[in-house]
């Protein structure tokens, strides 16, 4: 470029000749087409007023003047290059000397940090030293005081052991007397425990590089949980219900049973299936502030054994048993021929011959037979009936039955021959109490060990017999006050001989004595949560919770009859649910009859 000078316009742009018009010279420019022409192009491709073209001289001084402007600025700019080049000079000799200083400033600041680093290292070894000499004092007097107690149990021992008993020495007789009670005292002395009243924690928490401020670089960890003295504080309040999220809590504590409010103990914990054995690792959540979350999730329900361990040893409640409900759901469903000719009224469980079937009665003169997957047996005839209506379990044989008769009691109430009977498997009736002047419309019926109770439903009261079907004393009255009854239906007695009974038209259950006595009542008019609209069936688990039937739902209550929840679903499609069976040997299964649906629901709540 520095050698670019201006020439004559004759050597920038000398005429050639034509390509298309021989020996013809390019001495004209078309401006509309950038390109030299010769006056024959004119002629043909480049005629006005499309084309526009000049003189090619004009042309050259256009380009000429164009040439003299650019050398102008090519001298500044070449210029700018000069200064820019000057300055990156400069930054290059600026950028050597920071790098220098940064240099040094790096290296000071390491000595710096290293100095705070082994400072904060001797106060980390300083905290580690303080917290293994505590742990290990308590440890060491431990195993002194226990040492100590073996010595002497020991010399106790061989005191008595050494010691010869004659008739004529009642003094050595009572010195052996003062050595075993003195060994019986030192083996059972509450003070001495057996398990470590400390734990082997002990450990360095780092803070990562990224995080160091201020020289921190980390704590020592600990804690001073012990397993004996550490235990599970919710299980009696946890809803323990399979399929879903179940969340325990373990509080730590030391050897003096102190709660500690600080993580970091190992735990661990596993579930075990009490029925095969299988054994499920249970995931546990350090909460940091003494408390450990132990997450059970599983699809087995049952009883099952949790076994929570801290630092290897076992909690303080060693092996919990756990009872997982099944989620509430029906989940079977069916029916059979005979409820199209009688509509299923009530229905119980029986074992016969060791395994366990559900009877239903529907109103005729005969039981039918399911296994509990609702398979039919078969139907049992009870020549002496005429309308079976409601079933109970004697909870014990009678004393009075007789030898031939195997199998479980079954007693039902006969409303059209107003009858108190029991029958065999067979059907064979072997007791009776004759209702025929004293009932007038006998439905639901319980027993318990010394007693049977009858619900007469158009009496409104109930009717309480002996053990060998001799009345007893009846009590309840029409009318809608306490221990009066509109219509009342079904009766269930819990562990503590109370009496259920639904009182079908005040739209309630009544708790009685097993004396009659009115205790309290459960529910009022409605179809909410804990209402009713006309109960029928009633039962009482073994916790002594209580399922009641009513239109259109099943509930379920405590013993003290607030409301726990609804049973089934609205999907479920229950019309006239009426009597009802605890399946036992199970975690919490009922079945309910449909009287309208004519079939048998079974649900899990």
């Amino acid at each position: 470029m520095d050698g670019l000078k201006i020439q004559d316009s004759q050597d920038i742009l000398h005429p050639g000749f034509c390509e298309e018009h021989t020996g013809s010279k390019l001495d004209l420019f078309c401006r509309s087409c950038d390109i030299p022409i010769c006056r024959n192009c004119v002629k043909e491709d480049h005629r006005r007023p499309i084309h526009k073209y000049i003189d090619i001289e004009v042309v050259t001084e256009e380009y000429k003047q164009e040439l003299v402007e650019l050398m102008g600025k090519r001298t500044n700019f070449a210029r700018h290059v000069d200064d820019a080049v000057q300055d990156i000079n400069n930054v290059l000799r600026q950028l050597e000397d920071e790098k220098a200083e940064t240099e040094r400033d790096i290296d000071k600041h390491i000595m710096k940090l290293t100095r705070e680093l082994e400072s904060k290292k001797k106060e980390c070894n300083k905290d580690i030293d303080i917290t293994f000499q505590r742990k290990r004092e308590v440890l060491d007097d431990q195993r002194t005081i226990l040492s100590n107690k073996k010595k002497d149990v020991s010399r106790a021992w061989e005191v008595a052991t050494r010691s010869r008993i004659s008739d004529d020495c009642s003094a050595k007789l009572a010195s052996l007397k003062s050595v075993i009670t003195t060994v019986n005292e030192l083996m059972t002395d509450p003070s001495c425990r057996y398990y470590p009243e400390e734990n082997y924690m002990l450990r360095f928490k780092n803070t990562p590089l990224s995080k160091i401020e201020d020289g921190s670089i980390g704590k020592v960890c600990t804690t001073s949980a012990v397993a004996f003295q550490s235990s599970v504080t919710d299980v009696e309040t946890v809803d323990l219900i399979a399929e879903k999220d179940i969340s325990l809590t373990l509080q730590s504590r030391d050897y003096e049973g102190c709660q500690v409010n600080d993580g970091s103990a190992v735990v661990s914990a596993d579930l075990t299936n009490s029925g095969d054995g299988e054994i499920e690792e249970l995931k546990v959540i350090d909460n940091k502030d003494g408390t450990y979350s132990i997450q059970i999730n599983t699809d087995t329900y049952g009883e099952q054994d949790l076994n929570v361990y801290m630092f290897d040893q076992p909690i303080k409640e060693g092996t919990l048993k756990l009872n997982i409900r099944p989620p509430t759901r029906m989940f079977r469903t069916f029916t059979h021929s005979e409820f199209q000719l009688g509509e299923p009224y009530d229905l119980k469980v029986f074992t016969f011959n060791e395994k366990q079937y559900i009877v239903v009665a529907n109103r005729l003169s005969r039981l039918h037979v399911f296994t509990l997957e609702g398979t039919y047996v078969k139907s049992i005839p009870i020549s002496s009936a005429k309308g079976v209506r409601c079933l109970a379990n004697r909870p014990k044989i009678s004393s009075t039955r007789p030898s031939s008769i195997k199998g479980p009691d079954v007693v039902f109430t006969d409303v059209l021959k107003k009858h108190v009977q029991v029958c065999d498997f067979n059907g064979r009736v072997w007791e009776s109490y004759d209702g025929s002047k004293t009932l007038k419309w006998p439905v639901g019926v319980a027993c318990s060990e010394r007693y049977t109770f009858v619900v007469d439903y158009e009496a409104n009261c109930v009717r309480k017999l002996g053990s060998e079907g001799q009345f007893i004393m009846a009590f309840g009255t029409e009318g809608n006050g306490e221990g009066q009854f509109k219509h009342p239906c079904f009766i269930a007695i819990n562990s503590h001989d109370e009496l259920y009974v639904t009182d079908n038209e005040n739209n309630r259950v009544q708790v009685f004595t097993s004396d009659g006595d009115f205790i309290r009542t459960i529910g009022k008019p409605g179809m909410g949560d804990g209402e009713f609209k006309a109960p029928r069936g009633i039962a009482c688990d073994h916790e002594d919770r209580i399922l009641v039937s009513s239109n259109n739902k099943l509930q379920l209550f405590n013993r003290d009859g607030s409301f726990v929840s609804r049973v089934d679903t609205k999907e479920d499609e229950l019309k006239q649910p009426c009597g009802l069976a605890i399946i036992p040997d199970v975690i919490r299964q009922v079945a309910v009859v449909d009287k309208i649906s004519r079939c048998v629901n079974m649900y899990a709540y």
